[in-house]
């Protein structure tokens, strides 16, 4: 915290504030600040842009990355899925092991059709 400042919360990665006014230089640290309000949850504060060895603590928003990293995150949860699936019909599959004929070879000859189907899909 900046002497004779309260610590409110600290942001989350990625996290979107709201300016609210010009960043400012704190006098007595030579920090970049900036008062914001949180999107989150509407919190209020300052933050300090840049920390005194140079680490940037607050970047200008850019919606296309926010974007992209939305979309990566929703990749990376359909992988987790996809891997999900793929252990689930191949458990299914050795439970159906010996069934040969009737309903169960049947469902069971259905789940190994779509083998090929889930890799492919997961290795896109």
């Amino acid at each position: 915290a900046v002497k004779g400042g309260k610590t409110m919360r600290k942001l989350d990665l990625h996290e979107v504030l709201e300016a609210i006014g010009e960043p400012t230089k704190d006098p007595a640290l030579g920090l970049m600040r900036l008062k914001g309000k949180l999107e989150k949850d509407g919190t209020e504060g300052f933050v300090t842009m840049r920390g005194n060895q140079g680490t940037d603590y607050l970047v200008p928003y850019d919606p296309f990355v926010t974007c992209e990293r939305k979309v990566e995150r929703v990749l990376q949860e359909l992988g987790e899925e996809l891997q999900t699936t793929q252990q689930h019909l191949e458990k299914k599959v050795s439970e159906l092991k010996s069934a040969i004929r009737g309903p169960l070879g049947d469902t069971k000859a259905a789940l190994i059709t779509l083998r090929p189907r889930i890799r492919e899909v997961h290795q896109q």
